[in-house]
């Protein structure tokens, strides 16, 4: 099951954070994508503007990768990223997966849109678990929450009972 949670950077600690955790779901909170000084690579001497979504998730939770596309880029980044994913979607797209504490995936390899890439991880300059996620238009790094994308595949009409059985229990969480 995967559940977002948006804004949850700032009530990590509460019980809906804590229980999502406990639980793996697979995404968990969101630290907003900003141009800004990130304090948590401070204790690697290093200042970067953070053009990126962490997505807070429990160690081992799976990654999927966003679409369809091709891996141009699966092993160890020399930057930064530590174990690092990178998926080229079309001739506009390409998303980066980082700190993961494993890949399952190769170079050249085709993958599918959900289909589990790699697994949550704290690698490189990174504090704590989490998904580094960075989304690429023609090359330049842009906020994913603004960009207006082309429509996913809809649930199948098999699974929308489920679906809305399993969105109904959070809905009331959330109220």
């Amino acid at each position: 099951m995967q559940i977002m949670v948006t804004g949850c950077a700032g009530f990590i600690g509460s019980d809906l954070c804590e229980y999502l955790l406990a639980k793996k779901h697979e995404v968990i909170g969101v630290d907003n994508f900003n141009d800004y000084y990130d304090p948590n690579v401070k204790e690697f001497n290093v200042s970067t503007g953070h053009r990126a979504i962490d997505y807070a998730a429990a160690h081992g939770t799976p990654i999927r990768s966003v679409g369809d596309g091709t891996v141009v880029f699966a092993g160890w980044s020399k930057v930064g990223y530590g174990y690092l994913t990178s998926v080229h979607h079309n001739s506009t797209y390409q998303t980066n997966y980082a700190h993961q504490s494993k890949i399952i995936v190769k170079k050249g390899q085709r993958v599918t849109q959900g289909q589990v890439i790699g697994y949550v991880g704290s690698t490189g300059f990174s504090t704590g678990p989490h998904l580094h996620y960075e989304m690429l238009k023609n090359g330049v790094k842009i906020n994913p929450l603004k960009e207006v994308l082309p429509p996913g595949k809809p649930i199948k009409e098999e699974n929308k009972e489920r679906y809305s059985t399993e969105t109904e229990k959070y809905k009331k969480i959330l109220e």
